[in-house]
């Protein structure tokens, strides 16, 4: 189930990136030459504060893994 939630918001994210990306270029227009508007600045979301780090496996359970794996 934790998959499946982590999917939807993915889809849901990617969606809400496109709608952003998408008002933004629909300003460019209607901003001075050279002066875009980014669309981080137009419309920031929780997510692009985030900085995800991977997390660190030890050697022993990459070994416990590993040995579980050939079973």
């Amino acid at each position: 189930m934790q998959g499946f939630q982590e999917l939807y918001e993915l889809k849901s994210r990617d969606n809400w990136e496109r709608s952003r990306l998408l008002t933004s270029t629909l300003l460019m227009p209607h901003t001075k030459k050279g002066k875009g508007i980014a669309p981080q600045k137009l419309w920031p979301f929780d997510w692009d504060k985030q900085t995800e780090t991977p997390e660190r496996i030890s050697a022993e359970r990459l070994k416990y893994l590993d040995e579980k794996r050939k079973l």
